[in-house]
């Protein structure tokens, strides 16, 4: 069976489809089943998501292109990798620092606190301990690592942890080669 699934914005953009008859792949519209021409992958083009875990145990998020997913940062000692399309739904930093967090248990960054939570009026983020600990409502997320208020959040573990199983990734650690390991759906890929 062959499959062509596309990310639209509105119906219209449908019409359009249907209308010119024509349709091509990339990053809002996959094929699969088809066979390729050569020279042309099922990346080509397509954005990824990329988290880093440091040596300092702070993170960094980056969108990358499937050409960049091997290259590796120095001072890395953790990433992950994973389709920016794949699931809209997920937070790819908060996402990436709990995969992160699953893999080394001293990891703590405020993403993974019960008690940062976002402000429903303004969308930002906020440590709920502020005022009564005297502390930076907006601090740096990074300031877990000296927190001694610091309580992981298993909701948000387990929430996105569920995610593994849906998803096509990456995980790669310090001591692997540059390719890491493949995940489909939850399983190593073979």
């Amino acid at each position: 069976m062959r499959i062509i699934e596309v990310a639209l914005s509105s119906e219209y953009e449908l019409d359009d489809i249907i209308r010119n008859g024509i349709i091509s792949e990339d990053e809002t519209t996959m094929f699969y089943n088809f066979r390729r021409k050569d020279g042309i992958t099922r990346t080509c083009g397509m954005q990824l998501n990329k988290f880093v875990l440091l040596e300092s145990m702070k993170g960094l998020y980056k969108r990358i292109s499937c050409n960049e997913y091997t290259h590796r940062y120095s001072s890395a000692i953790f990433e992950i990798t994973f389709d920016y399309y794949t699931n809209r739904t997920i937070d790819p930093l908060t996402f990436g620092w709990v995969i992160a967090y699953k893999n080394y248990e001293n990891v703590r960054n405020c993403f993974l606190c019960k008690y940062y939570k976002t402000n429903y009026y303004t969308s930002e983020r906020i440590c709920c301990l502020y005022k009564k600990k005297g502390i930076e409502r907006h601090c740096k997320s990074s300031e877990a690592l000296r927190c001694n208020e610091f309580s992981i959040d298993k909701n948000i573990i387990n929430e996105n942890c569920d995610y593994l199983s849906y998803i096509t990734y990456n995980i790669w650690k310090k001591g692997m080669g540059n390719e890491g390991i493949d995940y489909i759906k939850g399983k190593v890929a073979q």
